[in-house]
């Protein structure tokens, strides 16, 4: 996939804000289906997208026919999964993940699987082992995305004094050649400190914020004494939220100036994108679509036009 694309994650079960598929905006490569969350022990994968509710406005055939319309136009339109890893501890549970994953992507014919977790735990090797066994099960080009706050990365490293589980680290690498995107996130909260080379915080929202948000992943870094090898810029997206602690006129600005930091080289303040530009850099995730739909699309207009830098 080329690089510098727009990822929505469109909120399936956001009745209030409901977007129908078929409406998502052409600013949008990526359209990750969200609402879908694994929860054993049964196990089950809760499907939050509600065809019958009066607010829903889209029936299930509107719905695959939105998918199929926005893949005709060249779309990807993955199904986004929250889960725990702390629930794969066999293999029977991996086995079952995986079958029931591949039947809502048999159903709604999605293009790939977008996965949000929540590393507590080192139970990652059936994890690991149920990815690959999905993407080996589908077309080449099949995708495979993870999302995560940006804590889960930055607070494992040395350079935060491994404060924080890394388990997320070893799947990420064991997966590297078999992942499309990787997603870290600026949500409200912890899950999201972002921290200069030196160990110190970064005020959220800030132009650096952006830059040091993924500058690991372009650099590699160091976790538990151990290298960590640099992704490719390809690989590597940028997580904007459309809420958020600080003003969001000035966040956006903020944010244009950090693509700018990152592709360019220009528009830095004190952290510069070391190793960069990265002029092929992956592009940028809106969660969640709907909010700036029913803003008017601003943000998703101001991210694309980035797209010819």
């Amino acid at each position: 996939m080329p690089g510098n694309f727009l990822t929505g994650i469109l909120d399936g079960g956001y009745t209030n804000y409901h977007v129908r598929v078929a409406d998502v905006p052409d600013e949008y490569d990526i359209i990750s289906i969200f609402r879908t969350t694994f929860q054993p022990p049964a196990p089950v994968l809760v499907w939050r997208t509600c065809f019958t509710c009066p607010a829903f406005r889209e029936t299930e055939q509107q719905f695959k026919d939105g998918v199929a319309a926005q893949i005709t136009k060249g779309k990807a339109v993955p199904l986004r999964v929250e889960l725990n890893i702390t629930d794969f501890t066999t293999p029977s549970t991996s086995s079952s993940f995986v079958t029931l994953a591949d039947q809502y992507i048999d159903t709604y014919k999605f293009t790939g699987l977008d996965i949000t977790a929540y590393p507590r735990t080192p139970a990652v090797v059936h994890l690991i082992s149920a990815m690959r066994q999905i993407k080996a099960t589908h077309s080449a080009n099949f995708t495979l995305s993870f999302s995560f706050g940006s804590a889960f990365l930055q607070r494992a490293s040395d350079a935060f004094d491994y404060q924080q589980t890394g388990v997320l680290i070893p799947i990420l690498h064991a997966l590297r050649s078999d992942i499309t995107m990787l997603y870290p996130n600026d949500f409200d909260g912890g899950d999201s400190i972002v921290i200069y080379p030196n160990g110190s915080t970064i005020t959220q929202g800030v132009s650096d914020y952006w830059v040091a948000m993924v500058l690991p992943l372009l650099r590699g870094f160091v976790a538990a004494g151990k290298d960590v090898p640099a992704f490719k810029p390809e690989q590597v997206s940028l997580g904007f939220a459309t809420t958020g602690s600080s003003p969001f006129s000035s966040r956006v600005a903020n944010f244009q100036r950090g693509v700018e930091c990152l592709m360019l080289n220009t528009s830095c303040e004190s952290l510069v994108a070391a190793g960069g530009p990265y002029p092929t850099l992956g592009g940028v995730a809106i969660n969640r679509l709907n909010d700036d739909y029913f803003s008017g699309g601003a943000t998703a207009r101001r991210r694309r036009a980035l797209r010819e830098l």
